[in-house]
């Protein structure tokens, strides 16, 4: 969870997967918290006569009246905001190349375990180039790509052991389609290591994503996967993006343009709606 501060209002940046029982989780906290602050807006004559009759109680008693952990721990000018989990969200967009790129991965795989399985065959592609091949797995974001990319690069290798061990290897072809596959996560790649390290802010939330749409729109070797991960990407972050999108998040916008190292992103002419929109939300809060 981050925390953003203007002046003395505080924002909660809850972040989260997106499933729907995380989004309406934190919808629920949301209104639970407007509603208090209501509340309390309504009760300012009743707070005052209670702090009154506090006073009294503990001149005529001695002891302080108990006071619970909610009324300690949920300041009123705390307000929640749910931004999606970037890396997580990356890798759904990915999902779309995977699934045109199938065929190739699923040869791709079974020729690595084939390799993984034996001991020997393992030894001999470590003595030809002391490296060896990666699988993937499902649960571990990038690891499909590491695959591949392994796999590229020990491709002389690996065609030299296969033929030894008579196993028909990838025809160049395959080979081509899995070099245009690396080329086209490759950045996907970069920019997940970066979110999901401990070196970068929310700050560049906006940058990673407007240089993937940037990618995406100049890649020209697969049009067709392109376009479909160049919408999907768009369509996941408009709340990030878009400030017309009902679930718009302006925190993350104006943080970069708050940020000195990234601000310059903002003053790009395709995001001159969210630079607006970044101002807008940054002047309503420090009045």
């Amino acid at each position: 969870m981050s925390e953003w501060q203007i002046s003395s209002n505080k924002v909660l940046i809850v972040v989260s997967d997106n499933g729907s029982n995380m989004i309406k989780a934190i919808k629920v906290l949301a209104e639970h918290a407007d509603k208090a602050r209501s509340d309390n807006a309504h009760d300012d004559y009743e707070e005052v006569v209670s702090d009154t009759d506090m006073q009294d109680e503990v001149e005529e008693g001695g002891q302080d009246p108990e006071i619970s952990d909610d009324e300690v721990c949920q300041p009123e000018t705390v307000q929640f905001r749910r931004m999606v989990c970037m890396a997580h969200s990356l890798q759904l967009v990915i999902k779309k190349a995977y699934t045109h790129y199938n065929t190739v991965l699923t040869k791709a795989r079974f020729l690595v375990g084939k390799i993984r399985k034996s001991g020997m065959a393992m030894q001999k592609l470590h003595l030809k180039c002391g490296k060896t091949v990666f699988s993937d797995n499902a649960t571990r974001w990038n690891s499909t790509f590491n695959m591949v990319k392994r796999l590229l690069a020990l491709r002389a290798d690996v065609n030299e052991l296969l033929t030894e061990l008579r196993v028909d290897s990838l025809t160049i072809m395959e080979w081509d389609r899995l070099t245009e596959l690396c080329t086209l996560l490759e950045p996907f790649a970069t920019q997940t290591n970066i979110l999901q390290s401990d070196s970068r802010s929310l700050s560049y939330a906006v940058p990673a994503v407007f240089d993937l749409d940037c990618h995406l729109q100049s890649f020209s070797q697969n049009r067709t996967v392109a376009k479909l991960m160049l919408s999907d990407l768009r369509q996941r972050f408009s709340c990030i993006l878009q400030p017309d999108d009902p679930n718009f998040n302006p925190v993350p916008a104006a943080s970069c343009l708050l940020d000195p190292t990234v601000a310059a992103v903002m003053h790009a002419p395709e995001l001159s709606s969210l630079l607006e929109g970044a101002k807008t939300f940054i002047l309503t809060e420090v009045r």
